[in-house]
């Protein structure tokens, strides 16, 4: 349970930082992957929407799924800090999974790469976000202090969606050279996407424990 004092900044900063990546990477596969898998892997759209359709149906068994077992996680790290840790290397390796298939892989096997990305990185996506935004109402019993929280996240999660906009911008620039530099650009892009998103999240362990150090009382839904 959360208490009813003001939130630390500290807190709503390991909060809300985490998705400036989130709302990158997002962005930048609903914006581009479709456009990167047809015109530059020359994917069928037709197999491209149905893996994404695919995606989406697990999503509504997935999305219940973690919430249930989150809830129930008893680690020494508290039960949602526990998954947002762990989805740091499932998150980032997806992610760079779907922008970086080899260039010899063709036909089916390079089918069968995208769909293991595509709904690979959803999937892993869910155990960030699930967690995530569960851990927001257990931070503090306050309406006003949960709206500032969210009004935050959702801030940050803003900034990196105006970022994979610049960033589509290079991709559809490299594409005018050849695809070979579209391949090259994206591999760039979602490595230092995965780093980022590693580098928020890494250290809310220590974030929060300085908060629990300056917030009298502690607050209990951190752990």
């Amino acid at each position: 349970m959360g208490t009813a004092s003001p939130l630390h900044w500290l807190q709503i900063v390991a909060y809300s930082a985490p998705t400036v990546g989130v709302g990158y990477m997002y962005l930048l596969i609903g914006l581009y992957i479709m456009k990167f898998s047809t015109d530059v892997l020359l994917i069928s759209p037709a197999i491209m929407g149905t893996i994404f359709g695919i995606s989406r149906v697990w999503d509504a068994i997935s999305d219940p799924l973690v919430g249930y077992v989150s809830d129930r996680t008893q680690s020494s790290l508290g039960r949602r800090r526990s998954w947002l840790l762990w989805s740091i290397v499932p998150v980032a390796g997806m992610f760079i999974m779907v922008f970086s298939p080899p260039a010899g892989l063709q036909g089916t096997a390079l089918v069968i790469w995208m769909a293991i990305g595509v709904i690979g990185f959803y999937s892993a996506m869910t155990l960030f976000m699930v967690p995530h935004l569960s851990l927001g109402p257990e931070l503090t019993n306050d309406y006003h202090e949960r709206s500032r929280l969210y009004g935050f996240r959702h801030a940050a999660y803003t900034v990196g969606s105006i970022i994979a906009l610049i960033s589509m911008q290079l991709l559809i620039d490299a594409e005018q050279v050849s695809s070979e530099k579209v391949r090259e650009t994206a591999f760039e892009l979602s490595t230092l996407a995965g780093l980022f998103f590693a580098l928020e999240l890494a250290p809310c362990g220590d974030l929060y424990g300085l908060v629990n150090k300056h917030v009298r009382p502690p607050c209990r839904g951190l752990h």
